[in-house]
């Protein structure tokens, strides 16, 4: 049995299979309903090739004519007209009312479209006994949309919201019933195509003129050779991200960053490791020491007998001057080594043959000299 089917005659399993729970149901007629229409599956024989007993019942005949009368279309009188067409990605619902008493509807609908898709809208009045919906569309395929109209005296309690969409109709749907309400259904629907294009199965030559035309390009015919299709074609270009390049770039940095901005640097040291700056006072004494020697050479050349008798007195000077500060030193250090003499104890001195005891002996012979 398949699910939303009304399993009308079955045949019951053994009492064995009952018991256990075993057994199944095996359907013999089942009655189901697709859309709008209904089917009866009858898994056994009309004729007498099965079931001759079954043709001989008395009520056979009422059994068959109210089966075919079950499934068959019924013809109801309806009032409300739909029409329906699609705009862009929306299709559009109109409903006409041509009942004979004018009066108020609220009309409901419920869509059914691609990919068992379901959508509820309602309709508002746009007109006199004229209501209309737009439906958003969400694909490719068919569309069924069942609409009901409820209206009458019983509007104003609220009647209308108890029938919805999709409900079964009784025979006399569109006449009022004895309040006064009058509940009413139209069904319609429409297709939403695929693009026109794909209804051409041949070649359209105006439009690819127009775009060899247009990109400079050339038509191939089935018999052109495969070099007349990559014989033109130049190298080219092409770009690669560079994101992983920086990454590493980044990773490579960050570390140096650290690093500068956690260990203090001496820049004026390693400045001085790649550049030799010239002492000052070395450079004024050489710069002084130039200009007299300049000054000294140009009073000889030119005879002017007061610059180098000046000169010659400064470098004599200066000469008496360096032998007496020599003199001074050497007196001094000779004192000095004296007075260390002097107070040296010979038991404080180390052994002579000891490397103290040499190294000393250089020290004095070095000083005396």
């Amino acid at each position: 049995l398949k699910p939303r089917s009304e399993n009308v005659l079955f045949t019951e399993p053994d009492s064995g299979d009952l018991a256990s729970g075993a057994g199944d149901l095996d359907p013999i007629l089942t009655i189901g309903r697709y859309g709008l229409g209904a089917t009866a599956a009858y898994t056994s024989d009309l004729a007498s090739a099965w079931n001759p007993a079954w043709i001989t019942w008395e009520n056979y005949q009422a059994f068959v004519n109210q089966l075919v009368i079950r499934i068959s279309r019924t013809s109801e009188e309806q009032f409300m007209r739909l029409d329906t067409h699609v705009e862009g990605g929306e299709a559009v619902l109109i409903v006409e009312d041509f009942h004979p008493q004018e009066m108020f509807l609220d009309v409901r609908a419920k869509v059914t479209g691609p990919r068992d898709r379901t959508m509820e809208v309602e309709l508002r009045q746009v007109g006199p006994r004229r209501y209309q919906a737009s439906v958003p569309l969400w694909g490719k395929g068919r569309y069924l949309a069942t609409l009901v109209g409820t209206g009458g005296a019983g509007e104003a309690s609220g009647s209308s919201d108890e029938v919805s969409p999709g409900e079964n109709m009784d025979d006399d749907a569109g006449e009022p019933a004895g309040d006064g309400t009058r509940t009413e259904r139209a069904v319609g629907g429409w297709i939403m195509p695929y693009s026109p294009e794909y209804l051409r199965f041949e070649s359209d030559p105006i439009t690819i003129k127009t775009i060899r035309d247009g990109t400079g390009g050339r038509s191939l015919q089935p018999t052109s050779a495969p070099a007349d299709l990559f014989d033109r074609r130049e190298p080219k270009r092409t770009t690669l991200p560079i994101f992983d390049w920086l990454l590493a770039a980044l990773a490579i940095l960050l570390p140096l960053d650290v690093a500068i901005r956690r260990v203090q640097f001496d820049w004026s040291g390693v400045k001085g490791l790649f550049v030799r700056e010239p002492d000052e006072a070395a450079t004024r004494t050489t710069g002084a020491l130039l200009q007299r020697a300049t000054a000294a050479r140009d009073g000889d050349a030119t005879g002017e007998p007061e610059v180098a008798t000046a000169s010659a007195t400064r470098r004599a000077s200066t000469a008496a001057a360096n032998a007496e500060a020599a003199r001074k030193l050497a007196d001094a250090s000779k004192a000095r080594h004296e007075a260390a003499k002097k107070t040296t104890k010979p038991d404080d001195q180390p052994p002579g043959d000891s490397t103290a005891a040499r190294l000393l002996d250089l020290k004095r012979k070095r000083e005396s000299d």
